[in-house]
């Protein structure tokens, strides 16, 4: 069973060193959580980012979340266990500085 706080690692069963790391992150401002998937290769920083969010509710991320997961399980990607994560602390970062960025952004009315 996966949990919320952890991340959700796939290793891609037909390519080597192929990974995804998916992670759900909250706003402590206005309580959004956020969805982050980094994927590439083993021993890199991520090839690629998308982000999905704000979120409005823990119910909505991890349906989200858990939807892709399914999709990419279809797509023979093997779930390895949330301990073998390597990006979290990139992850972490490039979280920090969204919430910079969506600061930044003008109020619309």
């Amino acid at each position: 069973m996966i949990r919320a706080a952890d991340p959700v690692v796939l290793i891609s069963a037909r390519h080597a060193h192929r990974r995804i790391e998916l992670y759900v992150f909250s706003d402590d401002r206005d309580g959004s959580l956020h969805l982050l998937s980094l994927s590439g290769g083993q021993g890199r920083l991520p090839a690629v980012e998308k982000g999905q969010g704000p979120l409005p509710d823990r119910d909505n991320a991890l349906f989200v979340r858990d939807a892709i997961v399914a999709e990419l399980l279809r797509a023979d990607y093997l779930q390895a266990p949330a301990d073998q994560a390597v990006w979290e602390v990139y992850a972490r970062g490039r979280h920090r500085q969204a919430l910079r960025e969506r600061q930044d952004l003008p109020v619309q009315d």
